[in-house]
């Protein structure tokens, strides 16, 4: 009888012992499930990261492509309207000599005679005028350009000829200057007188910058590692639609003051 017994509780524990591994297998089988499952989340997670990176990069290049072509598309209004400056100041010059020409000789007597006064120069005609110190006036140009531009935000950690930028236009007759990228593109071509002013904030390296004509550097603008305000100006001939603007050179992350301690200036002195 006993052995009935212990032999009845060897197999009832026998059969707890298989159930109990069973659900151990089972328990295994979801958890590797569950396991397999949030590997493959994560898989398609780090995809989705993945095509929206990818996406992000393309948006970000067509809009630095959109910039750019909006750019190109102001250059070339400026230059456009540059163009129909000089075509009505041509016309208005072509006009004035028509009348003229259509305008009776003062000089003819009244019989009609085509007899002329002959008038003699006020300048000896041996006297050198370009070194004599006999000026003829200019008269001013017949396009009002002049535009001044203040920086208003700081620009700091600013790399190797990188624009300045001049957020606060004060004045900008002619609409030649473009605070956007701070370049100033000429509607017509001419004698100009450009001048920036920058304050450099202290740091371990000091500030170079320079006013740039067409890619070329036309002065330098140096300032010292402390709190240092520099300046230049400079007298230069720009033609319709060439750019002239403020950049940095030489050193890596500068950092420009703005809270208008910072300036771009410049105005047409007389066209060509």
């Amino acid at each position: 009888m006993l052995l009935f017994i212990s032999l009845l509780i060897t197999i009832c524990v026998a059969a707890q012992a298989r159930t109990i591994e069973m659900r151990l297998d089972l328990m295994e089988k979801q958890l590797n499930e569950v396991l397999t499952r949030e590997i493959n989340l994560q898989k398609a997670n780090e995809a989705q990261r993945t095509a929206l990176r990818d996406i992000e990069v393309v948006v970000e290049n067509q809009r630095k492509m959109i910039e750019e072509l909006q750019y190109t598309v102001v250059r070339q209004n400026n230059h456009i309207e540059g163009l129909q400056t000089t075509v009505r100041v041509q016309e208005l010059r072509i006009n004035e000599l028509e009348g003229a020409s259509r305008e009776p000789n003062p000089e003819e007597n009244e019989l009609g005679d085509n007899i002329h006064v002959k008038r003699e120069s006020v300048v000896p005609r041996n006297l050198n005028t370009e070194n004599s110190g006999i000026f003829q006036r200019r008269s001013p140009p017949e396009m009002a350009i002049a535009f001044t531009a203040v920086k208003v935000a700081a620009q700091t950690g600013t790399g190797i000829n990188q624009n300045i930028l001049f957020e606060n236009v004060i004045l900008n007759q002619g609409n030649g200057f473009h605070s956007n990228h701070g370049v100033f593109i000429a509607p017509q071509s001419g004698i100009y007188l450009f001048t920036a002013s920058l304050l450099h904030q202290a740091q371990s390296i000091a500030m170079h910058a320079a006013i740039i004509h067409e890619g070329r550097i036309v002065t330098k603008i140096d300032g010292s590692n402390d709190w240092t305000q520099s300046s230049q100006t400079v007298v230069i001939q720009v033609n319709t639609g060439e750019e002239v603007w403020v950049s940095t050179i030489d050193y890596e992350h500068e950092n420009i003051h703005g809270d208008s301690f910072s300036a771009f200036s410049g105005f047409l002195l007389w066209q060509l």
